[in-house]
């Protein structure tokens, strides 16, 4: 016989829904890849949106939906958007290079 424990329902899993910038293709390929490597216990992670270019106001729109993070390798914010990120409060996080992310979380420094 279940106990009351075993049939109560489970809290569902944490989403982090994430918006991928970088400089090239192959940078949003690479960091897609490593992204898709991470396991956490009890959290889902995806890329929602990922594309070439600086972050752009499309790319907070889509944030703005998600988890509110936006992640970014070689690229930077397109100027005068500082404002409307901290207003909508998504948050941005940029990173130079890719290759030492990439290699340090695959185990290859």
């Amino acid at each position: 016989m279940k106990s009351p424990k075993d049939t109560a329902p489970r809290p569902a899993g944490l989403r982090l829904e994430l918006v991928l910038k970088a400089d090239s293709i192959g940078s949003v390929e690479a960091v897609s890849e490593a992204v898709g490597l991470i396991n956490v216990p009890g959290v889902d992670i995806s890329i929602i949106r990922s594309g070439v270019g600086m972050v752009s106001q499309s790319d907070v729109l889509y944030a703005e939906t998600s988890g509110r993070l936006i992640i970014g390798f070689q690229v930077g914010v397109v100027p005068g958007l500082e404002k409307t990120l901290g207003d909508r409060r998504i948050e941005v996080r940029l990173w130079e290079p890719t290759g030492s992310i990439i290699l340090k979380k695959t185990g290859n420094s």
